[in-house]
């Protein structure tokens, strides 16, 4: 509230706001929330009191770019580079999947490359092997390298949708669903009506994007969070409905719940920003334009939570004038543009 009164042109809610910065105890959450709505140059005088405080701060901030501006490094976020294996041959990447001394970061590398190729029918036999040491889950990036295949791993699929490990045996359903057959129906009658009931899915994701475009989110749950079914935090929605109208980001999205136990969508959106620059610049992972016309409606809905996201960690982090992909700037809608405007006055 005293962030809108200060927008509205009230000196002391700014200057309260201000000074809670300097002293308050929840002083972090406070500044990441006026950079996100307030122009520039209310609060980057700050940084001097961030840089003092900081180092007394148990909990991560999450605003890369707001830390990284003031010269604060956030540390936990970010995956130290390593060397790029799309110069290795199919061959190469699968015996680094079959190797019992690869490491987990190389084999989910591995799994990248890949699932940016032509299907890779040697994959098909390691896909057991390729879980988490704890046996939970797959690993990152898999579900990708595996719908490469499309309906070539439909046979092994039979098996895996069989195995006592829950990840193996929902990849081999998930396969099946995506491919079925006349034996599947009945199997996918029954799992769509029980999971309809439960307002928590209709569907499987390849099968609902085939639906007419009026009906096309049907398969990602939206339309029961428009229902107003669950206790879903708003912030997170925003999130699982992106990947379910953009499914490029997917497997990111699998790798970010992997990494980081559950769903932050500050931290997400970080990588959404990479992939629609990269999109724009001429990526085929995700579409660009796909991102942005969703995003433009979720911003219209005037939702707190989505508010934030979207402007702390997608407008604030766009390229600047001076980076590649700052065209993209050019093609937000008429609503994102204004909060853009609003928070990067100089572009």
């Amino acid at each position: 509230m005293l962030e809108r009164l200060a927008l509205a042109g009230s000196k002391e809610a700014r200057e309260g706001l201000r000074a809670y910065v300097r002293d308050g105890k929840d002083w972090v959450s406070v500044l990441e929330s006026i950079a996100d709505g307030w122009p520039a140059e209310w609060w980057e005088d700050l940084g001097d009191v961030a840089r003092a405080r900081i180092a007394g701060e148990e909990d991560l901030p999450w605003s890369f770019e707001l830390w990284s501006r003031f010269g604060i490094e956030v540390p936990g976020r970010r995956f130290p580079p390593r060397p790029s294996l799309d110069g290795l041959s199919d061959e190469q990447l699968l015996a680094l999947l079959a190797a019992n001394g690869t490491e987990f970061n190389t084999k989910i590398d591995a799994l990248r490359a890949l699932g940016a190729r032509e299907p890779a029918e040697g994959l098909i036999p390691l896909v057991p092997s390729l879980g988490t040491p704890d046996g939970r889950r797959s690993l990152p990036m898999l579900r990708r390298a595996v719908d490469r295949l499309g309906a070539l791993a439909v046979p092994t699929a039979r098996a895996w949708a069989g195995d006592r490990r829950e990840w193996l045996a929902q990849l081999g359903a998930d396969v099946l669903s995506d491919h079925p057959g006349r034996e599947a129906l009945p199997g996918l009658v029954t799992e769509i009506a029980e999971q309809w009931q439960a307002r928590d899915w209709c569907g499987p994701d390849t099968t609902a994007r085939t639906c007419p475009a009026d009906h096309r989110r049907c398969g990602s749950g939206s339309i029961l969070s428009a229902w107003g079914g669950g206790d879903m935090e708003r912030d997170v929605q925003l999130v699982r409905d992106l990947v379910a109208v953009a499914p490029g980001f997917k497997d990111l999205f699998e790798a970010h719940v992997f990494n980081e136990d559950g769903v932050l969508p500050h931290v997400f959106f970080w990588d959404v920003v990479q992939e629609t620059v990269e999109s724009f610049l001429g990526g085929d992972t995700t579409d660009w334009q796909v991102t942005l016309r969703f995003l433009e409606e979720q911003f219209r809905l005037d939702v707190l939570e989505v508010g934030q996201v979207v402007t702390t960690s997608f407008l604030f982090n766009l390229p600047w004038p001076d980076q590649p992909g700052y065209g993209l700037v050019d093609h937000l809608g008429p609503a994102l543009s204004a909060r853009f405007a609003a928070i990067r006055p100089s572009g």
